[in-house]
């Protein structure tokens, strides 16, 4: 089957569940940012068309006697370009090829393995090794040898295994060339069947993950699963025969840009055994942490916006963050309950609208969140020509200018090389804090930060 990264087209037979025997001609077409499908004929006629815009599920039998379910689907066009001869399309947020799930609730799974990109290289293991002290001898010795599987318990619902597979092109092995690659995929498995889009979850938040190792988007190329409807006999073994699976990764790339090890913020090596403890502990973070995770993958998967909206990105995650993981206020709550009480009761004409207006005010300002944050992690303005104080003040200066458009802070994006390197050093504290709620020691992460540093060009190296 083709990557998420590719196009592919599927003509067949296709109908809805509650009608079997109403079949329409049509070609599914697959690209990394649209599933839709185009039928000579439609599931309505005119009259009806209005009336039901969305489908749950739509089946089809491609050509060559491939079942494919389509899921989540809704009309965006009906046209009748000759007289009784109606044509029509659908949109699809799913598809399931290789098996037919009538109803919504049939879409079950046992297991689901992906390959991702850059995980490979993220994983940095490979079972290959070349015996150097042979090519004295005209020769040269590779050998393969599979490496050991790594699992562990994610939850009480899931485990991780990574898979290390390989693949050899007979065809492709001439008088010229022998070929082998190692691919390693990772396996979602649950403990007792579950809805596709619990896997789903669990693979995104993994992607996060990811995301935050390799500093940059993480991306589906290949997804599969296995279920036990379509179970099958096979020399008295039960074999579950693998449904291929395609959802719409957001702003996917058709060509992926390979990154190295040495340029990403974290690599297995680098967590090693731990590993599942990582995976876990970011899951386990997820109900704290959601809107930090979701703000700093927006700012990876849109790395050309503009430099403005990718500082509010990172003020905003910054703001969350400190919000949520610290319940440090200006004042004690008691103290802050007297001093609003003797607020109210010194103006009561007003004092409607005073409650209103003082009902954050025991809140910290971003001035304050910042200096709590750089005093943890003070490495951050190492190597910058802005002290802690002036960085600050820029900070709040241009997000004050940016939300409210004051003229104080204008100047401040004349020198947009001055921006840019003030956005690498909110991210980097982004990175920090992720880093630490990880359960990264402060030694580890100002390791990995300077490391980061000298890639990204902001520190020189020693």
């Amino acid at each position: 089957m083709s990557k998420f990264n590719e196009t592919f087209e599927m003509s067949g037979y296709w109908w809805l569940p509650d009608n079997p025997t109403k079949t329409i001609p049509g070609i599914l077409h697959y690209s990394p940012n649209d599933i839709h499908l185009d039928l000579i004929g439609s599931f309505t006629d005119l009259s009806q068309f209005q009336k039901q815009l969305e489908y749950p599920i739509i089946l089809g039998f491609t050509t060559t006697g491939t079942p494919v379910t389509l899921y989540k689907c809704f009309t965006v066009r009906f046209s009748m370009s000759h007289p009784s001869l109606p044509t029509s399309s659908y949109r699809a947020l799913h598809s399931f090829i290789g098996m037919h799930f009538p109803t919504e609730a049939d879409i079950k799974f046992n297991r689901v393995y992906a390959h991702l990109t850059h995980f490979d290289e993220w994983m940095g293991v490979s079972g290959f090794s070349v015996d150097l002290d042979s090519m004295d001898k005209n020769k040269i010795s590779i050998s393969y040898s599979q490496p050991p599987e790594i699992r562990f318990e994610l939850n009480e619902k899931f485990s991780i295994s990574i898979w290390f597979g390989y693949s050899m092109n007979v065809q492709s092995m001439d008088e010229k060339q022998q070929g082998m690659i190692q691919r390693i995929a990772l396996n979602i498995e649950a403990k007792s069947e579950l809805q596709f889009q619990e896997f789903q979850n669990i693979l995104s938040d993994i992607r996060q993950f990811l995301g935050l190792a390799c500093l940059n988007p993480i991306y589906p190329l290949e997804v599969k699963g296995l279920t036990q409807i379509n179970e099958q006999k096979v020399n008295e073994q039960t074999i579950q025969p693998t449904v291929s699976i395609y959802f719409l990764p957001f702003n996917m790339p058709t060509k992926i840009k390979e990154i190295p090890a040495m340029h990403m913020l974290f690599t297995y090596r680098d967590i090693g055994k731990d590993i599942g403890n990582y995976f876990k502990k970011w899951i386990e973070n997820k109900s704290i942490l959601e809107p930090i995770y979701n703000l700093y993958s927006d700012i990876l998967h849109h790395n050309e916006m503009a430099i403005e909206h990718r500082f509010l990105f990172l003020i905003h995650a910054l703001e969350a963050y400190h919000r949520r993981t610290s319940d440090e206020t200006e004042v004690d709550e008691e103290n802050h309950a007297i001093r609003i009480s003797e607020i109210l009761t010194a103006i009561p004409k007003h004092s409607d609208w005073l409650q209103i207006k003082l009902q954050f005010s025991n809140e910290l300002s971003l001035r304050q969140r910042l200096e709590s944050l750089l005093n943890q992690f003070p490495f951050i303005l190492e190597n910058f020509d802005l002290d802690n104080k002036k960085f600050i003040r820029s900070i709040v200066d241009m997000r004050n200018y940016i939300t409210h458009y004051s003229n104080k802070a204008k100047t401040q994006f004349d020198d947009l090389k001055k921006v840019h390197e003030i956005c690498e050093r909110l991210k980097l504290l982004v990175e920090s804090c992720l880093l630490f709620q990880l359960g990264f020691d402060d030694k580890k992460i100002s390791l990995l930060i300077e490391r980061s540093k000298i890639n990204k060009g902001l520190k020189r190296p020693s």
